[in-house]
Order: structure tokens, then C-alpha cells, then sequence
């Protein structure tokens, strides 16, 4: 063997142990890439790796943030933040825990009422739907006034579960 071709096979040998360029790489630079120093081909690929890896973390944070794209618009569009806006729910269902009271405050303060005011806001439904089931039930029930205070009796101390049970009881205690 000449020295030439011995010196050829070393570089041959030098060169299957080469890493591979990085695919991204060009076809000339591909070529080139034998010929580049050591040091500097481990510090191409060592900066490959680690970007990849910084791509792969990143790229599941960006697809979870990506869901919340729409939450995020809204908050900026109120002129805030969404981690402002979530750190103010947890504030507020941590304050619902420990005070309810001021919990409720607070969130019907969020909305421009006071609890006194949803409450009768509430009540008067509430009150509107119990008195339209009331009349409708003694529109069929003659002896419904005359009764009235027995009915209201046997709903309040709980002998009756319901209205007809009461209106049944009370007939029943006033037979004629």
C-alpha cells in the first residue's frame, strides 16, 4: 500500500465516522461538511439538538396556548391579561370558600348589582311562578278560599309535602 492511498484510507476512515450533516442543510453545504473542523461540526450539531428540544417543549405550550386564543383576545380586548383575569376567579371562588357573604359581594359587585337587589330580583320570580301555580290550582278547587288557613297550616309545619296534600288534608279536618 502507498502512503498516498494509506493516507487516503485514513481519511476515508475519518470520514464514515462523521456524523452526518444536518438535514436541513443545503446539498452543497452537505458536501462541504466533511471538510469542516471538528470543533466546529459538534458545535453545529450539539446547537441542532438543542434547539429540536426547545422546538418540542415549546410546541406543546404553543398548541395549549393556541386553545386558549380566544380567552386571550377577550382579555386583551377588556384591556387585561387572561392570567389576570383567571387569577381573579381564584381569587374570587377562594374568597366564595372562606366568607360566602363577601365572595357574593364581590361577584355581584363584577356585574353591577348588590345581593339585596338579586335577591328580590330572584324572589319576585320565585314569588311570581309559586303565586301563577297557587292560582291555577285553586281555580279548580271550590272550597280552596275557605280552606286557605288550614292549607297555609299543614304547608308551614310540614304535615303536607306539597299543595294538593295540604288542600286534601285540610277537606279532610273540615268535613261538613
Amino acid at each position: 500500500m502507498s502512503a498516498s492511498m494509506h493516507g487516503d484510507a485514513a481519511t476515508l476512515l475519518s470520514t464514515d465516522a462523521i456524523e452526518p450533516a444536518p438535514n436541513r442543510f443545503t446539498a452543497a453545504a452537505k458536501e462541504d461538511w466533511a471538510a469542516t473542523p471538528q470543533a466546529v461540526r459538534g458545535e453545529v450539531l450539539r446547537m441542532e439538538k438543542e434547539l429540536k428540544a426547545g422546538l418540542e417543549k415549546y410546541q406543546v405550550a404553543a398548541a395549549r396556548d393556541a386553545d386558549l386564543a380566544d380567552f386571550h383576545n377577550r382579555a386583551d380586548r377588556r384591556g387585561t391579561s387572561l392570567k389576570e383575569v383567571l387569577s381573579g376567579y381564584v381569587r374570587l371562588e377562594d374568597m366564595l370558600r372562606a366568607d360566602p357573604d363577601k365572595g357574593l359581594e364581590v361577584l355581584f359587585g363584577n356585574i353591577g348589582i348588590s345581593p339585596c337587589e338579586w335577591a328580590v330580583k330572584l324572589l319576585g320570580q320565585e314569588m311570581d311562578s309559586v303565586t301563577e301555580a297557587v292560582t291555577k290550582f285553586a281555580a279548580t278547587r271550590p272550597r280552596f278560599d275557605e280552606l286557605s288557613e288550614d292549607i297555609v297550616f299543614f304547608l308551614d309545619t310540614g304535615r303536607a309535602g306539597d299543595l294538593a296534600e295540604a288542600y286534601s288534608l285540610a277537606e279532610r279536618f273540615n268535613e261538613n
